[in-house]
């Protein structure tokens, strides 16, 4: 029989307020998906369908926290109201 997965409660994210030792503001998927609260396979699709801004570097793909946050912020519709039910 299947052990039960662990459920991982999401944590309030502020960008803003994040002290990273990476100037960079890049995050590796495995610590993003921790971060955030879901699944690495949730961010792997995320990552696939373009909705999270990456780079390559090597053979690496790290998620790029900037732009994340730019996009975010942005006055692109897909992003205003970000969790608002559009009308």
């Amino acid at each position: 029989m299947k052990p039960e997965p662990e459920v991982v409660k999401p944590q309030p994210v502020n960008l803003e307020d994040m002290k990273l030792e990476n100037p960079a503001m890049l995050m590796h998927p495995n610590q993003f998906a921790t971060f955030v609260g879901v699944s690495l396979g949730v961010v792997g699709s995320w990552i696939d369908y373009g909705y999270l801004p990456t780079v390559k570097i090597g053979k690496h793909r790290l998620i790029n926290l900037l732009k994340l946050r730019d996009l975010l912020s942005s006055t692109a519709p897909e992003f205003n109201g970000f969790n608002e039910v559009a009308s």
